[in-house]
């Protein structure tokens, strides 16, 4: 277990995780439209690899929950990975409106994916007194479970543009 100073001194690295993961998620976009490849073509191409590697991480958290607690650097590794995952996949999912949508339709379309974030993240907070009042298993089952619903829907959207 991490005393309060052990904990000053190593929390900051799950956002080092995140930080590099929205360099490296952006960088992979990136390279993949100089190489050719259509800009949301290559958006969810890295969307993909985050959801990948976040899925793993969550899996991970699942399966080894109760052991965490003893094992602290595992725990932040764990939290790290999920966050360069997130990071990795999200400025790419921000970036697609202006890949389907033309002026102002790109605030919109960006505002409404703003609130829905908002709106989603109400309710999962409070839903979780709800769902974890014996463990937080299902919280992190809930979490892996939308990973791929979320790619999928991602994966599928089309313009007419």
């Amino acid at each position: 277990m991490f005393d309060i100073k052990q904990i000053g001194a190593f929390t900051w690295v799950p956002y080092l995780f995140a930080a590099i993961g929205s360099l490296v998620g952006g960088y992979h976009a990136s390279v993949q439209i100089r190489k050719g490849i259509a800009a949301a073509k290559a958006r969810k191409n890295a969307i993909a690899v985050g959801s990948v590697i976040m899925l793993v991480a969550l899996v991970a958290i699942v399966y080894q929950l109760d052991s965490l607690k003893e094992t602290p650097m595992l725990a932040m590794v764990l939290i790290g990975c999920t966050l360069f995952g997130f990071q990795y996949l999200i400025g790419n999912i921000q970036t697609l409106p202006s890949d389907y949508f033309n002026g102002k339709n790109v605030g919109t379309v960006a505002g409404m994916g703003g609130t829905a974030a908002v709106a989603g993240t109400l309710l999962t907070t409070w839903a979780v007194p709800v769902i974890t009042q014996t463990s937080y298993v299902s919280f992190f089952v809930l979490a892996a479970v939308l990973v791929p619903v979320s790619w999928l829907c991602i994966k599928y959207i089309s313009s007419k543009k």
